[in-house]
């Protein structure tokens, strides 16, 4: 079987993600049957394995993690398979049911290598739960990192485990803005019982309680933000960016709107919105999304990959076909690096689903297996190499 790296690469993502098709799973059983990749195999496992974090190797159950490799390895040798090829099938195995439980025998197999890795010290971990909340009268609160989300009831603060906030000046119609900078998410519940989250370098402005504020409830977005909207057929929920209104009574849609993009896309999961503004009036429809190139004002509608635009809210990068300075401007997001070019900008597509939870040299590894593309990492900048 002739099979390309990048291949073999987006079929091992899909099944750490239990997201393969039946055809998929096919081409998968061929690779792990397939001696000669049996060095790619290995190093897509190095790789992944040097993204589990810390702490998770930490927790490991040792013994329920042998006893699952000792039974996968004491299987009858499959047909033109070496002994050697099947035991490291069965350690990828293992690793695969450790990625997604946190333990793993290869994880403690190879423990004291990693601990000794230098490359290991030029990493950079995901982003985490950080956002400043900012008040009316200019003051601004760091909100908790070990809390998800916030609650807003009553013109009170209280974080989403009911643990209280105090916050001056956070009463009443008085506008609140939650920030998060680059390599940061957080939630929010608005008064209404309206769900927002927040990906990186977004933020939300909105009014510590809709009572009192006309016949709407009007929030302001720049970034990217997927809210669950509460109904209320008498009191519209309008969305506002730069350059469109998005106006709903009850939904769940992401809206993207990051300024250097240059570009506006509204994604609806449920319900129904409009959108206006720079000569617009249109409604989506589940499973459609409108785009509008801020540029240009040119707009138009089309088929939505649900999956694609709110895998930032379920943890994962989801890349779709697209080139590597796309990729590169989610990660430099949620990383919060530099991201740099040496040499043309390959025009390579990339497809992929990873968690966002990794370290970012083990996404660079993913990525690098197109064989079109390389990847430096100093300090805090990400060198893009073809």
């Amino acid at each position: 079987m002739s099979i390309k790296k990048d291949k073999v690469a987006y079929l091992y993502q899909q099944y750490l993600n239990n997201n393969l098709s039946d055809e998929e799973q096919l081409a998968w059983t061929e690779i792990l049957a397939d001696e000669s990749l049996q060095d790619t195999l290995k190093e897509l496992m190095h790789a992944s394995y040097y993204a589990i974090p810390e702490h998770e190797l930490q927790d490991m159950d040792l013994a329920r993690a042998t006893g699952i490799f000792n039974q996968i390895s004491s299987q009858p040798e499959r047909p033109r398979v070496k002994n050697i090829l099947w035991r490291s099938i069965a350690a990828a195995a293992i690793l695969f049911l450790a990625l997604g439980a946190g333990i793993g025998f290869y994880a403690y197999q190879t423990k004291k290598v990693r601990t000794g890795n230098p490359e290991s010290l030029n990493d950079i971990g995901p982003g985490k739960n950080t956002a400043i909340l900012k008040l009316a009268g200019g003051g601004q609160i760091q909100l908790s990192e070990t809390k998800t989300g916030l609650v807003i009831h009553a013109g009170k603060l209280a974080y989403n485990d009911g643990t209280a906030l105090s916050a001056p000046g956070s009463r009443g119609a008085q506008e609140l803005s939650i920030q998060t900078p680059a390599g940061g998410t957080y939630q929010v519940m608005l008064s209404d019982g309206t769900k927002v989250w927040l990906n990186s370098a977004s933020s939300v402005s909105f009014p510590a309680t809709f009572s009192g504020t006309g016949h709407n409830r009007t929030v302001k977005l720049s970034g990217e933000a997927y809210f669950e909207v509460k109904k209320d057929q008498h009191l519209p929920f309008i969305v506002q960016t730069k350059d469109q209104n998005v106006e709903v009574l009850g939904t769940h849609f992401n809206i993207n709107s990051y300024p250097e993009e240059h570009r506006n896309t509204t994604t609806l999961l449920e319900g129904s919105v409009r959108i206006s503004g720079k000569g617009i009036h249109e409604y989506l429809k589940p499973g459609e999304q409108s785009v509008l190139d801020t540029r240009t004002s040119q707009f138009r509608i089309q088929s939505a990959n649900l999956k694609t635009a709110v895998a930032w809210k379920n943890g994962y990068f989801r890349f779709d076909a697209e080139r590597i300075d796309e990729v590169m401007t989610k990660l430099s997001r949620w990383y919060n690096v530099e991201i740099t070019y040496q040499g043309p900008i390959s025009e390579e597509k990339f497809s992929a689903n990873i968690s966002r939870q990794i370290n970012l040299k083990g996404v660079l590894k993913m990525l690098s297996y197109s064989g079109d593309v390389q990847f430096k990492i100093e300090g805090r900048r990400v060198i893009v190499m073809q």
